[in-house]
This record gives structure tokens, sequence and C-alpha cells, in this order.
């Protein structure tokens, strides 16, 4: 049987009762893999700071909302920000009183976590975007997300002499393997359309996310018609390498993406050239720089000496944290921010 990557992924990701995304709680240092907010809370003070900076001066009611959000951690750090500032500021007191906060989360394992950690706050749940949007009307957007895009399931296409083919999975009862499918002239258009001009060697992989970007133009309508900004954290690139980033990760180490799906969490590279290229069709505007860039702009190295004064016998610990967010070789120059804004 022949599968397309996309159905395959969304399988294993998505299915009520065995997806990944839907039975699992994969985030934490004892899980799969680990995000920035879990590295350090420096992560979640600046960008609460940077929020508040970019709707000072609103009047309005603000609905404040984060998409796949962990295990709470970002959340939870950006409200004590919030109070934290408030305590010290009245503007920033009054402007978060207009401030309604919501969590749209489809994983009932990360629900539990997050209402947990959460339960001092006075959030809203939501497990469908769509929810969120027809009971939050004629208020302001703030959308946030860390590692969110990165799971929307992509299907690839390779340049052979040929063409272009799709990269397709073939499955024998239990086993699966990857292979090319046909040689096919609306696929080898598609793909060219897709790309325009630009030189592909042969054996370049070009990935292509139809679920992603159905997302991103829900997202950039909403921001539209909101008066909205969005804040879109993952790893992924602007221009194409033409490179395969599908991957697995289990027990923080690369697994076999046809193995076991379900146990494994399956993720490729955002293409942000193509959201970038979405919210500009809306009339947007946008900002597309690295997490290093950002978190130093936001003054991280700053915030790295005060929480060193305050904590000086966990100065390895804070600086190993910090290092890590915004290191080239590790977070820093990985993960990019998107940044969308009416």
């Amino acid at each position: 049987m022949v599968i397309k990557i996309s159905e395959f992924v969304e399988k294993a990701l998505f299915n009520e009762k065995s997806g990944y995304y839907k039975t699992k709680n994969p985030i934490g240092e004892s899980s799969d893999f680990i995000t920035s907010p879990e590295v350090s809370q420096v992560f979640g003070e600046l960008l609460a700071a940077y929020i508040l900076q970019s709707i000072s001066g609103h009047k309005g009611k603000i609905s404040l909302v984060e998409m796949g959000a962990g295990r709470g951690v970002l959340f939870y750090d950006i409200q004590t920000t919030f109070q934290k500032l408030a305590k010290k500021n009245d503007q920033i007191a009054n402007l978060i009183k207009n401030i309604n906060f919501n969590i749209i989360e489809i994983n009932p394992v990360l629900q539990k976590a997050q209402a947990e950690k959460l339960k001092d706050f006075e959030v809203s749940f939501y497990d469908d975007i769509d929810k969120f949007i027809k009971e939050n009307t004629d208020q302001k957007i703030v959308f946030i997300s860390n590692e969110l895009l990165d799971c929307f399931a992509i299907d690839q296409y390779v340049l052979t002499e040929s063409g272009w083919r799709e990269r397709v999975i073939i499955e024998d009862g239990r086993k699966r393997s990857f292979s090319l499918g046909p040689i096919d002239k609306k696929v080898n258009e598609f793909v060219k359309k897709e790309i325009g001009d630009v030189l592909v060697p042969l054996g370049g992989v070009y990935e292509y996310s139809k679920s992603a970007r159905e997302f991103m133009k829900k997202l950039c309508n909403i921001l539209k018609c909101r008066d909205g900004l969005a804040i879109n954290i993952d790893y992924g690139y602007y221009k194409n390498l033409f490179v395969n980033s599908l991957q697995a990760l289990k027990d923080h180490k690369k697994w076999d993406v046809l193995k076991d799906p379900g146990s494994a969490d399956i993720t490729a590279h955002v293409d942000f050239g193509a959201m970038d290229k979405i919210a500009s069709g809306f009339g947007l505007n946008s900002s597309f720089i690295s997490q290093k860039e950002f978190l130093l702009s936001l003054g991280v190295e700053r915030r790295r000496k005060t929480l060193i004064e305050k904590n000086q016998e966990k100065t390895k610990e804070i600086n190993l944290a910090v290092d890590r967010l915004i290191n080239s070789d590790e977070m820093g120059d990985l993960f990019k921010v998107h940044i969308v804004w009416a």
C-alpha cells in the first residue's frame, strides 16, 4: 500500500486513540524533547516584556492566546512577569486588567498539566482554534506559539533526472519504507510552480505542508480582522535549502520515522518563507530573526546578570541555561522568531 507522508504523520501524531499528541506528555528532561521555556524562565520573562511593549497604549480588550502550550511553563512565566511588573507600574497594571488569557490545546494529557501549572491564574482552555475565535470577538488578538508549526505534517518531493517525484511510504504488512512515486506531470508542474526559477541540485528535496499553510491563512485572517499580533517561534528556514528535514525524536534522541508510529514525535523544519508570503498576501507586516537576535535585543544578557546577582549559588546553572537559549551551536540560530502584525 502506498501512503502519502502527510497522511502517515497525521495519523501518527493526531489519531484520537493512539496519536502521539493525543496520548503522550512529550516535553521535559524525562520525556522526548525539551523546549526553550523549559530551559530557563528568562525566555518567558523577555517574551512577556515584548508583548507588553507591543500592546502599550491599546485601550480595548485583548485576548492573549498560546496554542500548543506544552506543560504551561511559558504561559506561567508570562503571567508571573505581568504580575510582577504590574506591582511596580500602574500603567502596566491597568493594561493587564484588559487582557484575558487563553490556551488552545488538543492534547488531554497536556491540558491537565497546564491546568495544574496555571491553577492560580484565570485561564480559558480550548481544544480548537475555531472555538476560541468564536468566543473572543471584537478583541485585539495576541497569538503566541513555541514549537507549534513544526508539528504540521509535510509531503516531500525529490528532484530526479525525470523531474520532481513525490516521496511516499510503502507499507507491506508491518514493514514500511520510503520510495519514490511514479513520474507524474501534475506533481512535476506543481513543484516547479512552487519553487519558481530556483536552481535545485539532483536529489534535492522540496517539503510542502498544506496544513501549515491553511493554518497560517486562518491565523492571518484573524490578525487582519482583529488588529492582531502573532509571535511564532520554531526551528525552520526562510530560504529553502532543499534538504530532508523530516525527523522523529524519542528520549531526546533521533528515532526511525517509520518505526512504531505514535510512540515518537515527528517533525520537520518550518518553511517560514512560505509563512511570510502568506502574511504578505493579507497585507500584514512581519519580521524574521533568530532566537539569539530576538533575546539579545530584549536584554537577555542584562537579565542574566541580574539573576546571577540575586542567585550567586546558581551562577553555573543560570549561565548554562541562558547559553543554551542563545548560543549559535545550540538553540540560538536553529530557532527562529516570526512576528506578524496588522
